[in-house]
């Protein structure tokens, strides 16, 4: 049975959910500025999204490159995101992908706005609260973008004990024509020797009746205080998801 926000509940619903979930309760704001536990094993992940905020006044840039191969079929992606601390608990950025569908089309995608609020942050757990905004700049007859103004929010997790990490995820995406995708995903990764570490991730989405469910392995190397690279290599496990995959992001925080 095809899963469908539009379904379950009525336009009125979908906002009043991503509006609750994208706004951080003051409540927990004392909670999320206390920064307790060891530092975060991976600033970015493969497939899923961090749950961790930048410092007040603080910068990250992430580069990212992902190949996907299904049968003959060839898509790559070069994005360009950038994060920037309001408080300690509260974030904001943009995400600029540019894409190659083939040999038949290139350009850049829809452009992505996004907000982070830190709800909780204490004995290595942070919980925080995402909504995604993106617009259609891309060309839909090119395959680059939906072609439609799309509303995701998303609750995140981190669990971190020194050196070992666990993070997991779930979003809800609608689109203007009422289109729905649900998301999510669980990871794992756990410090082998310096500087490496090694994570893998399972991560699914549901989308007009398609179930694409990957699991990738992958490693990630300290190249500085504050810089890291992560290489992901996405299996695909269900029928409909790209039979593999390369992923490669590099982060820098400022």
């Amino acid at each position: 049975m095809q899963l469908s926000l539009h379904r379950m509940c009525p336009r009125s619903i979908k906002w009043a959910l991503l509006i609750t979930v994208c706004t951080a309760v003051p409540a927990f704001a004392d909670d999320a500025d206390e920064h307790d536990g060891p530092a975060p094993l991976l600033e970015e992940l493969i497939l899923g999204e961090s749950a961790y905020t930048q410092e007040q006044g603080e910068f990250q840039t992430t580069i990212g490159f992902t190949f996907d191969r299904e049968d003959d079929e060839k898509q790559s992606t070069l994005s360009l995101e950038m994060e920037y601390g309001i408080t300690d608990w509260l974030q904001v950025g943009f995400e600029v992908p540019y894409q190659w569908i083939d040999t038949e089309a290139d350009g850049f995608s829809d452009i992505e706005f996004s907000a982070a609020a830190r709800l909780f942050n204490q004995d290595g757990l942070t919980l925080t609260a995402v909504g995604e905004l993106a617009l259609p700049t891309g060309d839909e007859d090119d395959e680059l973008g939906e072609g439609d103004t799309a509303y995701e929010a998303m609750l995140l997790g981190a669990w971190n004990q020194g050196r070992a990490e666990v993070y997991g995820g779930v979003g809800f995406e609608f689109t203007e024509s009422d289109n729905s995708e649900v998301s999510y995903f669980l990871a794992g990764a756990i410090e082998a020797c310096d500087p490496f570490a090694l994570v893998l991730e399972l991560a699914g989405e549901h989308a007009d009746g398609e179930d694409e469910v990957r699991l990738s392995p992958g490693i990630r190397m300290l190249l500085s205080e504050d810089s890291q690279l992560i290489l992901g290599v996405p299996l695909g496990i269900s029928d409909d998801a790209a039979d593999w995959g390369i992923s490669v992001k590099f982060s820098i925080e400022f």
